[in-house]
């Protein structure tokens, strides 16, 4: 069977063996980062909604988790996870089905400066957002992100879900020559992460 919502399970070197949930349209993002492995973003969006059939993805979640070995579940894949509607229900469904099985959530943290967005993936065991900037400048310059997305509401997100979370958080920054390894950014990211 060819797996449409599924991908991996591939090697992480901080996660182990990752089993992908995908659940969004190639490049259908609220970011458009420089540094996308995919390339530009085709839809920038900043719309919550069921962008793949939920049931599907859990037919095929099924399959693969009696196919494959791995250490983890990832939701990632072709953009933003917490632009589909439905991922806390799923998050909630899949820890249901396999109680076993940790589920971890990459993303770049749009929306959690709402208090629903975040109660909806605190079931989660892995949390790992990305913040590239230590400017508002500079998150403009790498992210270009979509109209609606604040650089200070990012922010204010990351300190309430690491207030509120009670598994594994780890800040994931990609640093990137002469655009945000200057003195600014990293003295920026250093007194947020502080």
């Amino acid at each position: 069977m060819k797996f449409k919502y599924i991908y991996g399970p591939v090697n992480s070197r901080r996660f182990g063996k990752s089993l992908g949930i995908d659940l969004l349209p190639f490049k259908t993002c609220n970011f458009n980062c420089v540094f996308c492995q995919l390339g530009r973003t085709h839809r920038l969006t900043n719309e919550r909604k069921e962008y793949v059939p939920f049931n599907d993805v859990i037919k095929e979640l099924k399959i693969a988790v009696k196919r494959f070995e791995f250490d983890v579940i990832t939701f990632s894949g072709s953009g933003e996870p917490l632009l589909y509607s439905r991922l806390g229900e799923m998050v909630d469904l899949i820890k249901n089905i396999f109680p076993d099985k940790k589920l971890c959530l990459l993303t770049h943290a749009p929306f959690l400066h709402k208090k629903e967005i975040r109660k909806e993936i605190q079931n989660i065991d892995i949390f790992s957002p990305s913040l590239d900037a230590g400017t508002e400048e500079t998150f403009l310059k790498i992210n270009r992100p979509h109209p609606e997305i604040k650089f200070e509401e990012i922010k204010e997100g990351l300190l309430k879900m690491r207030e509120e979370f009670k598994g594994e958080y780890y800040l994931e920054i990609m640093y990137i020559e002469d655009i945000n390894d200057d003195e600014k950014n990293i003295k920026g990211l250093k007194k947020f992460i502080e």
